[in-house]
């Protein structure tokens, strides 16, 4: 109890400091407090299913209201009809099926449970199962959405993802018009890449940049990655396997095997306040309190 009130209280305080104003201060209450009454209001999104595209997500209970709005103004401003995969991470419950199933047609929840059972009989490098059931819980965003997704076009779509214009380059993507086998955003600075060296540069994985690459939002085509690179990758991971950054890292070197290209950083950012040329914004963690002060108001319009 005592950590949610000081990290609500960092938020606050964050809002202030950079300036937002009284009115983004209220804002941030009331789209916190109110939140669930708020996200009532969003209206279902009714469309014919696409069946060569999945937009998959990991979600935890705390985050469902997000979530939603997440999807639902990448829905929006794409005009994309997908297969909507909530991957449970062990903590959505009954209520939280059914604020999602109130407000997206084509939407499946692979309870956490379910996807125990079905991943521990799939015939995989044990080193996956491994990482799945004893690491950081982030590793089902990487794990099960790679063994569990069927279409033909996948997209991994954080749940602190908000688009505010078409995405042009992810539509382009899906209609089959891109020229590439996957696209990423990006994380608008580098970290520390640690995997083995030698597996860096059998696929010159530092010339792709990967350590610039964020798994906020991902697009790619299934057949361009194989479970064989998945486990060649875990073999080569240099991390523990409890660090949170084994699930990117992962992602990273898996795209950037693969005819990847950026979606362009002025176009899908993290840091800064959206203008009118910003189609996407990731509400990374430190910057969590701008997604209530502005970001779901400015979705709702």
């Amino acid at each position: 109890m005592f950590s949610k009130l000081k990290k609500e209280l960092f938020y606050i305080k964050e809002t202030v400091r950079y300036g937002y104003g009284p009115a983004s201060l209220l804002n941030y209450l009331k789209n916190k407090i109110f939140a669930r009454q708020i996200g009532k209001k969003i209206p279902k999104w009714k469309c014919e299913k696409q069946d060569d595209f999945e937009v998959h997500m990991l979600c935890q209970k705390s985050d469902v209201v997000t979530a939603t709005w997440s999807l639902w103004s990448f829905l929006k401003n794409s005009q994309l009809c997908p297969k909507i995969v909530i991957h449970d991470d062990g903590s959505l419950d009954g209520e939280s099926a059914a604020i999602f199933k109130s407000k997206f047609d084509n939407l499946e929840i692979v309870w956490k449970k379910d996807a125990d059972e079905l991943i521990d009989k799939m015939n995989v490098n044990p080193i996956v199962k491994d990482y799945r059931k004893n690491g950081y819980p982030l590793i089902l965003k990487l794990v099960d959405i790679f063994l569990l997704s069927r279409s033909e076009k996948i997209m991994v779509l954080d749940s602190d993802v908000l688009f505010f214009k078409k995405p042009e380059e992810i539509v382009r993507f899906v209609k089959g018009s891109c020229g590439r086998d996957a696209l990423i955003s990006q994380a608008g600075g580098g970290f520390a890449v640690r995997v083995n060296s030698s597996y860096l540069n059998k696929y010159n994985l530092t010339q792709k940049n990967i350590e610039l690459m964020n798994s906020g939002i991902i697009v790619y085509k299934k057949f361009s990655i194989s479970e064989s690179k998945l486990s060649e990758y875990l073999e080569n991971c240099e991390l523990d396997m409890s660090d949170y950054f084994v699930e990117m890292t992962g992602w990273n070197c898996l795209i950037g095997q693969t005819n990847c290209e950026f979606l362009p950083l002025d176009r899908y950012i993290i840091k800064g306040r959206p203008d009118s040329n910003t189609v996407a914004k990731h509400f990374t963690s430190p910057r969590r309190h701008e997604m209530f002060a502005y970001g779901i108001d400015k979705v709702r319009c």
